[in-house]
């Protein structure tokens, strides 16, 4: 993985020997991997302005990529919602709801599903229902997982037959801030003959939401976004009002 600074670009491009070698035909073929020796890029390009996070740019994927998009259906998405009601979630405010007339909360905390088994029956109907429809990125969005139904359904997955780019945000206490949680999201991604699989909690959400407009969420805020990259895809996972 590659850090960017200020000042210090890294274009990521495929090698193509032909322009090296002349009239004659390269015995080669152009590198599949990436390369800084270019000064500018087709498929990514870093802000100008002063940068308010760290870029990191991740070639772990490089490879376990490759299948996505190559169906005779081409590249197909599912977006899956597993809760309808913010009263299925564990939720922490500043003062308890009966005192809101007078004393209206400024902070809350989101700890993910109440129902840990029933959450994981929803998920585990869409993610096989989006399967069924020959869904290759699965995503669901932030709370939809806690400790606990992430650590199940992290075994439910395992060893999945077929290639497989998953997504949900996770939910877990601060480990030092009482209150707090970090809002991360959990990136896996299967591909028959690659092992082991990929199955990362990486990204924290970087700038806390407001419900109803006023009521801050109490999360640790991140400063980094990360760009994985392959040789035909790039991809980021971005949370909420990112």
């Amino acid at each position: 993985e590659l850090t960017i600074e200020q000042g210090k670009p890294h274009p990521v491009s495929s090698h193509n020997p032909s322009g090296w070698l002349g009239e004659k035909r390269p015995n080669t073929n152009p590198a599949k991997h990436p390369s800084r020796e270019l000064t500018q890029t087709r498929r990514l390009r870093i802000a100008a302005n002063p940068l308010a996070f760290q870029y990191v740019l991740d070639f772990n994927l490089w490879n376990r990529l490759a299948l996505l998009g190559s169906g005779p259906e081409g590249l197909v998405l599912a977006a899956a919602q597993p809760n309808l009601d913010v009263g299925e979630f564990v939720m922490d405010w500043e003062t308890p709801p009966n005192v809101w007339a007078t004393n209206p909360p400024t902070w809350y905390a989101n700890h993910g599903p109440k129902n840990d088994q029933q959450q994981i029956d929803r998920i585990t109907r869409l993610v096989n229902g989006a399967r069924a429809k020959h869904a290759q990125v699965i995503v669901l969005p932030e709370y939809a997982l806690s400790e606990s139904v992430h650590d199940k359904l992290e075994k439910s997955l395992f060893g999945s037959p077929e290639f497989l780019v998953f997504c949900a945000g996770v939910t877990t206490p601060h480990p030092t801030k009482k209150d707090f949680v970090e809002n991360k999201a959990w990136l896996r991604v299967s591909t028959p003959g690659v092992r082991p699989q990929y199955s990362v909690n990486f990204h924290a959400k970087t700038s806390g939401a407001y419900f109803n407009d006023s009521v801050a969420e109490h999360i640790e805020a991140a400063a980094e976004v990360r760009v994985f990259h392959s040789q035909q895809w790039s991809l980021c996972v971005l949370i909420c009002i990112e």
